[in-house]
């Protein structure tokens, strides 16, 4: 198992998410994450992640949704990928200023949260 993911789910949990291994990978690890903030705030989504085996030396390379809420509404760096199978998108977005933060999970959800920030405000509740 990849110390990089066991140490991100450990503080996933720690800070009351439910993460789940993927099987069969050393890498992704997946959640149900309400969206806090944004024009889609209060969301259910499954967040799904690619966790570096160095974690917290680099961190996920950007958000996985499902469902596909972000596809074809012309976001720069959407785009499916087949890392969860069918029925995902991913969020090409890396953190910008990792090596700035504590390169903690706590650092990485801010950056989810500023992602949401950066969603079109035409895009709320439109699944």
């Amino acid at each position: 198992m990849s110390q990089g993911r066991q140490f991100f789910a450990e503080q996933l949990h720690e800070l009351g998410f439910e993460p789940e291994l993927v099987e069969g990978s050393e890498t992704l690890i997946s959640f149900d994450y309400v969206i806090p903030n944004g024009p889609r705030c209060g969301e259910h989504v499954r967040l799904g992640l690619e966790v570096p085996p160095n974690f917290p030396v680099e961190p996920p390379h950007g958000p996985h949704y499902r469902p596909t809420i972000l596809r074809g509404r012309n976001i720069p760096g959407v785009h499916e990928n087949m890392a969860f199978g069918p029925g995902w998108d991913h969020w090409s977005r890396p953190h910008p200023r990792w090596n700035l933060t504590d390169r903690s999970v706590k650092a990485y959800m801010r950056h989810l949260r500023s992602l949401n920030e950066e969603l079109p405000g035409e895009l709320a509740h439109a699944a």
